[in-house]
């Protein structure tokens, strides 16, 4: 178990995927952003495809057993980030941009998290070049697994939409995997009590993992779940989320509830 702390072409087809998404002027690319693995100064707008229309969540269904990329259409874009880039807070209006020049004061930024965590994030780009929508085709593999070939834009302004629950577990469900993750309030976080405890946990994990191929246990604060819309309130820490084939199947506050699941699996 891996230890650690802390995604033919057809005229009505075309226009399908050129004129349902919701876009608030003809001139934005408006869909979700998956973050660019090679730097932060890119990100992937995603805005949808002809196997699961918007539905990012329902990207975790497509497997090589049926998925064709001779078949496979999709809209998405590469889009660059500059120190131009204007970033705006749908929700406050608050607008800041990022020094991508100076990485030191960049992860040192309170507001990276907006660009860091964007799994799944609801975005609207303005771009810099005129924007025409173009469905990419003969593409090597489905999109969450390549982002290759894809438009390139330049960003002048992104707007970034509160992460919902939806982004939430995009972000932690895998499909054909289990995780766990366990949420600290932001005072105990990295405390030698929280090492010791979490400590303990992995090692109950990692005596169920016989049960299963992989299980893998993550850590996020109080400060870190207050970015999502959740549909429950959560007052009680440690709280832990199981995440199971792409999707929640447990959420409680009682450790053995987890151990549980895992053991009757």
């Amino acid at each position: 178990m891996k230890r650690k702390l802390f995604v033919f072409i057809c005229l009505p087809v075309v226009i399908f995927l050129t004129g349902c998404g919701s876009k608030a002027e003809e001139d934005d690319i408006r869909g979700k952003s998956l973050p660019d693995y090679i730097s932060l100064t890119a990100m992937i707008v995603f805005v949808e495809d002809n196997f699961i229309g918007t539905d990012l969540m329902r990207g975790y269904s497509v497997s090589n057993d049926n998925f064709d990329p001779e078949d496979y259409l999709v809209e998405a874009y590469r889009i660059q980030l500059t120190n131009e880039t204007k970033f705006i807070d749908a929700e406050t209006g608050e607008a800041f941009y990022f020094d991508f020049s100076d990485q030191a004061s960049l992860f040192e930024d309170e507001n990276l998290g907006y660009i860091y965590d964007r799994d799944g994030r609801e975005v609207e780009v303005k771009t810099e070049e005129p924007f025409t929508p173009a469905p990419s085709a003969d593409r090597t593999d489905y999109i969450l697994s390549s982002h290759e070939f894809l438009p390139i834009y330049t960003a002048k302004e992104v707007t970034l939409y509160p992460l919902t629950y939806e982004s939430f577990t995009f972000r932690h469900a895998v499909k054909d995997t289990s995780n766990v993750l366990m949420i600290v309030e932001t005072e105990d976080y990295f405390s030698e009590p929280f090492y010791e405890e979490y400590d303990r946990l992995w090692k109950e994990l990692d005596s169920l993992s016989e049960n299963r191929s992989y299980i893998d246990m993550y850590v996020m604060d109080t400060a870190g779940l207050e970015q999502y819309s959740l549909p429950e309130n959560i007052d009680q820490f440690p709280y832990y989320f199981v995440f199971d084939d792409g999707d929640v199947a447990l959420h409680t506050d009682n450790w053995e509830e987890v151990t549980t699941f895992f053991s009757h699996d």
